[in-house]
């Protein structure tokens, strides 16, 4: 299938369900809430959701729109958005079962009035900011007040109470155990004074993969997909294997006499005989510009510079050292090829990024194309899907 593609993400439902099971285990009995938001991270969140519900109680997303895809795709289970919800929206969530995260009395009032008009229960997780500064709750004692106004609203069940932590991938857990402590501390007072909290959940994919709290639910994202969330957590906690790598194709290999300039700006200048070779790949596909000049690829089982600016839809390598590099090769700009590997990692640090960015940037023009096996199962372009 891929010798009809320029470009494509190739997705390892193998190595999802090693890193889905090992999640499995180290969960326990708590319940896993599969974070499947921008596109699974860049992964398909539609074709991989059926596997992912193999292992997973819930999913979780960021807007209506990605939690209304999930429902076309078939996902009967719980989804629940965690970033703000227009209210105009409530009337479209309550009616497909879709969850939110209320913070306000105002949006509380404004969700159950919405459930009120459709004659059915709207469902929330109460949201509360412990240190993260973004949405929630203050975990005052305004905020414990707030928080039960909001759960005297009716017609609103209420399946849990959440925060997110703001610097568990350091290897410092001092920040991590404070808002852990403010959580702790809201949780008991709304208990004592008889609410019903529900589901606690704390836990991102990088306390996860360190600390593995005891709250009742973990929400699990990049861990999913087969990367950690910095190199300081404890990776040997959890052993993953990445899902994705990102392929093109070689389109010209030519020699260039020394004194040739490359790309825009001519940043580059041959200080030899070279001989580079172009890729059908460039930022408008998701490659960082600021790897321009640095950062590798490989084609044949070998690393080679990239070369002058990336542009739109192109770019150019170093091949002279390459033997037998041709048109129609492949080239990887993250994943293995022979004993070479470039990771997301990597290529994220050369751009000066984190690897969340570097595989959620990837454009909707290049094609996923998913394996088993070592064998194509399946390939999806979002554009339109003219491969068979």
């Amino acid at each position: 299938m891929t010798e009809f593609l320029r470009a494509w993400a190739e997705i390892d439902i193998d190595a999802l369900i090693h890193n889905l099971r090992g999640i499995k285990k180290r969960a326990g009995k708590r319940k896993i809430m599969a974070v499947v938001k921008a596109n699974a991270y860049g992964h398909g969140a539609m074709q991989l959701a059926p596997v992912i519900s193999g292992y997973a109680d819930a999913f979780a997303v960021a807007t209506f729109e990605e939690a209304m895809e999930l429902r076309k795709a078939g996902v009967e289970k719980e989804i629940l958005i965690l970033s703000p919800v227009p209210q105009a929206q409530y009337p479209m969530i309550i009616k497909n079962d879709i969850a939110t995260v209320t913070f306000s009395l105002d949006g509380a009032k404004a969700l159950s009035a919405a459930a009120g008009a459709a004659g059915k229960r709207a469902r929330a997780y109460v949201a509360v900011d412990t240190g993260m500064g973004r949405i929630g709750l203050s975990s005052d004692d305004c905020g414990i007040c707030e928080a039960e106004a909001i759960y005297a609203e009716k017609n609103i069940d209420f399946i849990g109470i959440i925060t997110h932590y703001a610097c568990a991938d350091s290897s410092d857990k001092s920040s991590l155990r404070e808002q852990a402590k403010r959580f702790d501390a809201f949780c008991e007072k709304l208990r004592a004074d008889g609410y019903d909290i529900g589901l606690r959940s704390c836990d991102n994919s990088a306390a996860f993969t360190d600390c593995a709290d005891s709250y009742e639910a973990v929400r699990v994202g990049i861990v999913i997909y087969g990367m950690y969330p910095s190199d300081e957590v404890k990776k040997e906690n959890l052993p993953l294997l990445p899902v994705m790598s990102l392929k093109t194709k070689v389109t010209q290999v030519k020699t260039v006499p020394a004194g040739t300039k490359i790309s825009y700006g001519h940043t580059f200048k041959a200080e030899k005989p070279m001989k580079i070779a172009t890729l059908a790949i460039g930022y408008a596909d998701g490659i960082p510009l600021s790897l321009s000049g640095k950062g590798s690829v490989i084609i044949s089982g070998r690393k080679v510079p990239i070369v002058g600016r990336v542009c739109m839809d192109q770019m150019m390598v170093d091949v002279t050292d390459a033997r037998n590099v041709d048109v129609g090769d492949t080239a990887v700009i993250f994943g293995s090829d022979g004993g070479a590997t470039i990771t997301a990692d990597e290529v994220a640090a050369v751009a000066g990024t984190i690897n969340y960015e570097i595989v959620c940037r990837l454009d909707c023009r290049v094609p996923r194309v998913f394996i088993s096996g070592g064998e194509t199962i399946g390939t999806f372009s979002y554009i339109g899907n003219y491969f068979g």
